[in-house]
Order: structure tokens, then sequence, then C-alpha cells
């Protein structure tokens, strides 16, 4: 058994002959029933009588009531408690084959190396390496890939750019080209260079100091942001570009217009053509030239999915990326888009832009918040909503602040397990007492977790959203019940909470694991 809710999913879908129909099971709001399913609202003419039958031949269900055509299931708790911690307790939980060694490329962040990586950057950080974790949870082969945009119009607008700055620290005229990066970054830097080991006035020599600079930046600041790569991969690295169109123009996707180079996108469902070879500018291929062939690069390499995250401002690159798959003869691409970050300064959101030097910096970021607080708020929100980043409210050590009041649970746990002056049950325990209905509803809030790891496979925010709500559940339990309670209520009923509260240290800790972050043991 995974999940008591993909369980009894699974259950239903069996009942009905079909695999692939979507049935929500949720929380009953009846009191005295566990679970509820919408099943009589998302498929008409069954024999509800022969259902509740079917429900009840279960060993895990004790009862089922459909009231407001909403079918309402009561767990038989002490089998299902005992199931789920034998499961947990073996290690079995954590074993759920879904990859089945499946090896997956996620390519993320992947700025362009031309300036400081900003707050939108690390968003994209955070979502890929907590998406990188739940995937290896699931026994996916993971593979992580930062995509080195080392060529194109950008790079060379940048070298552009720095040779301005460099005239305008030996202070002589300047002037930063249209297209140019304008930000004060490039001052700094030019100031170094000129007095460095380095400097040097020839062009494609200022062009490799300026991407190694940028590159070894970006490195330093991941990895104090706790994400680290298992690849950093050039674009200039991409050498079979000719041969890759030339496939393309041999299969007919390729066609010439007033002199460049058009792959035929519509024809995939993208809303226009691309061009993959321009007849003017310094560069004779386009971005998206090289993009194709990297896809191409990353099947060859073995892997059976690739998974691109991408920032705001590429919702044009979807339709495109994915015509590009479907003309190199490949499926299994998946593309995020994560919305734009804000970041709250006094009420006020600060736009970033690296060409106009009016950025949010990842590293000024890490010197305000604690990397790990940053990870948390980072994907607190859907990947489809914008962020707001209020850094006020992220350094708040109060109970309003979502991360602190999960960090209190496990604090509290702590304190409980110091205080227990008996040896600690095993999970495995048998307990001789009844389960009430805040036990029980404690007990489902924690194994709930493995449904939010679930759904993060499509949106790590799930399992900020189940951390926020077990420890709801956590404080109101706690606020109501004494744990050390053998005086009061026999020794029993204070085992059979102390397990539940073992449990519940065991699943934050697993929660804590894939979002690499550290729980407190005191506050």
């Amino acid at each position: 058994m995974y999940s008591l809710k993909e369980y009894l999913s699974n259950r239903l879908r069996s009942y009905l002959g079909k695999e692939n129909i979507f049935i929500d099971v949720s929380r009953s709001p009846i009191k005295g029933f566990d679970y509820s399913t919408n099943l009589l609202h998302v498929v008409k003419g069954l024999n509800e009588n022969e259902l509740v039958q079917y429900l009840r031949e279960d060993e895990i269900i004790d009862n089922v009531e459909i009231i407001n055509r909403f079918v309402n299931i009561r767990l038989n708790r002490k089998i299902v408690f005992r199931k789920i911690l034998d499961n947990f307790a073996s290690d079995e939980w954590r074993g759920y084959d879904l990859g089945k060694g499946k090896k997956v490329l996620i390519e993320f962040v992947s700025a362009n190396p031309t300036g400081p990586l900003n707050a939108v950057n690390g968003r994209s950080a955070t979502f890929g390496s907590v998406l990188s974790n739940v995937l290896k949870y699931f026994n996916y082969q993971v593979y992580k890939e930062y995509y080195v945009n080392d060529v194109g119009e950008q790079v060379e607008k940048l070298v552009d750019s720095f040779i301005e700055r460099l005239k305008q620290v030996r202070g002589q005229e300047y002037q930063i080209p249209e297209g140019g990066y304008h930000g004060e970054y490039l001052k700094d830097l030019a100031e170094k260079f000129l007095n460095s080991s380095n400097y040097t006035q020839e062009r494609e020599k200022i062009k490799q100091f300026l991407i190694s600079y940028f590159v070894e930046e970006h490195k330093n600041t991941l990895y104090n942001f706790g994400v680290v790569f298992d690849n950093w991969f050039k674009q200039s690295s991409l050498t079979s570009l000719e041969s890759t169109l030339k496939y393309l123009s041999e299969k007919g996707f390729l066609y010439e217009d007033d002199g460049a180079i058009y792959f035929t996108s519509t024809a995939f469902g993208d809303d226009k053509d691309r061009v993959v070879k321009k007849t003017r500018g310094r560069v004779d291929y386009t971005y998206f030239a090289y993009d194709i062939e990297y896809i191409k690069n990353k099947f060859e390499r073995g892997f059976d999915q690739i998974i691109t995250i991408l920032g705001p401002d590429h919702h044009g690159y979807v339709n495109r990326l994915m015509a590009a798959t479907k003309a190199l003869g490949y499926s299994d691409h998946k593309i995020i888009i994560l919305q734009i970050v804000n970041i709250l300064e006094k009420d006020r959101a600060l736009r970033m832009s690296k060409r106009k030097g009016v950025m949010v910096l990842l590293d000024e970021l890490i010197n305000k918040v604690k990397p790990e607080f940053l990870r948390y708020f980072f994907i607190s929100r859907l990947k489809d909503s914008p962020l707001d980043l209020d850094l006020e409210l992220i350094n708040r050590m109060t109970l309003d602040n979502p991360l602190y009041y999960i960090f209190y649970v496990y604090a509290r746990i702590n304190g409980i397990i110091r205080n227990y002056s008996k040896t600690l049950p095993a999970l495995a325990s048998e307990v001789d007492s009844d389960i009430d209905d805040e036990e029980f509803g404690l007990f489902l809030s924690a194994q709930e977790f493995r449904d939010s790891v679930l759904s993060a496979i499509n949106d790590p925010y799930y399992l900020t959203l189940w951390a926020h709500n077990f420890a709801k559940s956590f404080h109101r339990f706690y606020n109501s019940n004494k744990v050390i309670c053998a005086d009061e209520l026999g020794i029993e009923k204070e085992k059979l909470r102390m397990i539940i509260i073992l449990f519940s240290k065991g699943v934050l800790e697993r929660w804590a694991e894939l979002l690499n972050i550290e729980l407190p043991e005191k506050m």
C-alpha cells in the first residue's frame, strides 16, 4: 500500500474497470468518516448498494455511507495503523518503484553567462533540485544539467558592453551599445580585469574570460544556495549542428525564404515557423537551431526522458521545443515554465533585468536570508503562479512564518521525546488501545505525505502544502492532548500516542530530506 488515497482510488477504478478515470478522494467532512469520494458525481448510473457492498468487503474499510451522493468511508483504524506503520518501519514506504530505473535528464537554471544569477534563477534552482530529489525517491535515475549559452548574439553583446566599460574605467568616452548590458556589475568587473594578469585587448580572449568568470560565479552562487549540478554543458560543444539540420531538411522540415532557413514548426502545432539560420548579424545560427541540436544530443546520450525548466519569459518556447522534439523522432520531453518572482522590499516589488542593471541578485538574497528558508519559499506557490518573496516575513521567527511553524512541530516532537522517561516504543509495537478521532486524524495527516510526494512529480509546491497542513494538524493535536499521559489515560494510550509522534518525526525528516532542509531539534 503506497498511500490510502491512492489505494482507495485504485479500488474504485477496479470496480469501474476504468484505469484512466480521475476520481477524487479527500478527507470526509462528515464526523466519524475518514475519506470521501465524488465517484457518484463523476460516473452516472452506478448501483449504489453494489458499490457500498464492494467497498465494505475490503479489510481496511469499516463502514461506507452515501450522503448527498458522496461516498463516505470509515477505515478500520487498527488494520490501517498497523499496515502503514509496518510498511514505514521496513522502509518499503520509500520503495515505490514508479520510475523503474528510467533515466531522466533535468535541465534547469541555464542562465546566460552574461551576469550574476538573480531571484528568478533561485526559483528555478530550487524547483529543479527538489524535483530531482522527488524523482530519485521514486527510483528514477536523475541527471541534473546546466546548459551554458556560450555562443550567440547575447554573448557578443556582452563583450561589446564590457569593452565599453573598459573604456569607461580608463577614463575614455564610452557608449553601451543598443541591446547591450547596462549593469554596474560590468563596470566593477572591468576595473578588476584591467588590473589583473588576465588583461588583454583581444576580443576572443575577452569573451572567454567573461564566460569563464560568470560560469564560475554561477557555480559558486548555486553551491552556496545548496544546489549542485551533475554537468555543466556548453553550447559550443554541440558540433553536429550541420548534420542535424541536414537530417531535418531531408525530412522536409526546413525551407529557405529570403535567404534565411526556417524550420516548419507549424506542422507540429507551433503558431509560426522558426528561423534556424539568419541572413544578417554576426552569428549565423539562431539559439533555436542550437536548441534543436541540444535536444537531439540529450536523447542520444541515452536518456529516456528529458525535462526542461524555463523562466517566465519563455512561454513562446514551449511549442517550438516540442515541435523540434517531434521532428527529431522523440516524444518524452516535458517542458515546465515557472512564473515571475517579485522581491518585496519595504512594500515595493523590484523588477529585474540584467541588461538594464536593475537586479535582485541571488547572492544578495543568500546574504539576507538562510538558503534553506529561501528554498522553502521559492516553492511555496504553484509553478504557474507569480511568487512574492517578502524578506521581512521570511526572516521573522514567529508562527506566522510558514517554515518556522513547521520547524516548531519538529522541535516540539523532540521536546516530547526528551521528556519521555521510558524506553521509546518501536513502530512495530502492538498497541492495545482504541484510536480516537484526533489521534487517527493526526496519523492520517502524517501518512498523506506520500500523496504530496506523488503530486510533487508535477509541482514540488505540494510538499510545502502538505507540511503546512500537517503542522496545523500537529499543533491542534498537541494543544488539546497530552502525549505523556500514562497517569491519566493508561500506559497503552501513551504508547499509542508516542508511536504517532515517532511516526510524525520520521515523516518530517523524509520531507526535509527532499527539500534539503535541516530541521531544528530545539527552538
